[in-house]
């Protein structure tokens, strides 16, 4: 069994590293106290996005402000925080959580106003002292923008127009900020390496029979808010979808840790898959990031929640 993670984050208002980013988190958009994004990022912060980075703590603040001015009786949920580290090394973290809001004039969307959306999103952070030194988003921005009545070409060309000509400042990565406690653990095994592998032999090998050997015969896989896949038919269907749209393909994980535990294995995993696909006038590149958490029990993978940014893949596809 592999060495559990610690908590501690002595010396400070936090409890422990989850109580610092469930509760900083809570904060910051249930209690609307914008101001402790300033506290608790750098100047150099980077949240890696496939819609693009965003630059430092000033940044994250005017976004932070923009969206919720833009959403009445904003609630957000955290469903879990899976964690590892220290606080001599640094901690990751990923928490995946889901708002409720009324759109009060989505600012890059517009939409109907007082229409309801729900939305999930899962964050992996890397932590040092009081500080998220860096950060990777997964998100569906093309799922808040079908809630409210857009289709994807639409949403595509408004994101674009929203995005022209940010420009950011310069950030650096988690080790410049003296982060050592690694990405992937020297030694995989448990949950991880059942995860490891059988991501790996999906979407790296294109083996869809995998999906009968790995998850249980009652599993569901969600994609976001979207739509969820229930059972190993349903799940395979997911998977043959991807395996089909980009036939051609390199898939790597880039981050992966889990919590054990008796009853439940929690492992976070994030990915990327690059490739080609097919299109009507040729084929376009294109390169997706995911953040999996997925829920492990007697060997078996009994529930797994994805998310990764369609709206990006789309523009992607579509040479935008």
């Amino acid at each position: 069994m592999s060495q559990q993670p610690t908590l501690n984050m002595a010396g400070t208002e936090w409890h422990n590293i989850a109580d610092f980013v469930e509760r900083s988190t809570y904060r910051i958009w249930n209690e609307r106290e914008v101001d402790l994004v300033a506290r608790t990022y750098t100047p150099q912060t980077i949240t890696h996005m496939d819609s693009g980075d965003l630059v430092g703590a000033a940044h994250v603040v005017e976004d932070t402000a923009r969206a919720l001015a833009a959403r009445e009786g904003f609630r957000g949920l955290i469903d879990e925080t899976i964690w590892t580290g220290n606080d001599r090394d640094g901690y990751r973290t990923s928490m995946r959580w889901t708002w409720t809001a009324r759109n009060a004039g989505d600012p890059v969307f517009g939409g109907p106003i007082g229409r309801w959306i729900r939305v999930s999103a899962t964050a992996n952070c890397v932590v040092m002292g009081e500080h998220y030194v860096e950060e990777w988003k997964g998100w569906n921005p093309g799922a808040r923008a079908a809630q409210l009545g857009i289709d994807l070409d639409t949403a595509a060309q408004l994101w674009d127009q929203a995005s022209a000509g940010e420009q950011q400042p310069e950030g650096k990565p988690a080790a410049d900020f003296g982060v050592r406690v690694p990405a992937i653990p020297e030694r995989v095994d448990g949950a991880g390496e059942l995860v490891q592998e059988h991501l790996t032999t999906l979407f790296g090998k294109g083996d869809a029979d995998r999906v009968f050997h790995a998850y249980s015969n009652d599993a569901h896989l969600s994609v976001g808010t979207s739509r969820t896949y229930h059972h190993l038919a349903g799940i395979k269907n997911y998977v043959d979808d991807w395996l089909r749209l980009v036939p051609e393909r390199e898939f790597r994980i880039d981050e992966l840790y889990w919590l054990e535990d008796f009853n439940l294995d929690r492992v976070a995993v994030r990915w990327n898959l690059a490739g080609v696909v097919p299109t009507a006038d040729g084929e376009r590149e294109v390169s997706v990031m995911g953040i999996n958490h997925v829920h492990v029990h007697g060997g078996k993978i009994v529930a797994e929640f994805a998310e990764f940014d369609e709206l990006s893949l789309y523009r992607q596809i579509t040479g935008r």
